[in-house]
């Protein structure tokens, strides 16, 4: 499925215009500008923001898990890691609807790639409880 859509704008996939940014912000003009920006050319970064936002966490969690199954702590602009935290904290709302995505997601967890100390067997507890905040801290640990 996921190859379906990658030559398409959110904007096209959503069929939504959002119109001129209401706000000046650096964050809010580039979140627009993606909306215009065909997936396939998304950059781990664009990722990152859009994530980040809770913005079409449909089309582009998928496109992240890609990059996260090569690559755990592949990095934007911020540090290593950066993009595994905010797909780590996206609601759990999102893997409730999404299971298919969420099983991706646990196999990156679970399968011992990301070094962490103590094994995760089941990754929805390690998002809802202290595991989220542990591999947080240690991404950030690594990155210095």
């Amino acid at each position: 499925m996921l190859n379906n859509y990658l030559d398409k704008t959110l904007k096209e996939l959503e069929g939504e215009t959002w119109g001129k940014p209401q706000y000046g912000s650096n964050l809010v003009v580039r979140c627009h500008e993606l909306r215009r920006k065909p997936l396939i050319d998304f950059s781990v970064e664009d990722l990152r923001i859009m994530i980040g936002q809770g913005f079409s966490l449909k089309y582009l969690v998928p496109i992240a898990l890609r990059y996260l199954a090569d690559n755990p702590f592949v990095r934007g602009d911020f540090y290593k890691g950066d993009l595994l935290v905010c797909v780590i904290n996206i609601e759990q709302t999102f893997w409730d609807l999404n299971p298919e995505t969420y099983v991706e997601m646990d196999s990156i967890i679970t399968s011992g790639s990301l070094g962490l100390d103590f094994p995760v067997r089941n990754c929805r507890w390690f998002y809802i409880g202290a595991g989220k905040t542990l591999l947080t801290s240690k991404i950030k640990k690594n990155d210095r």
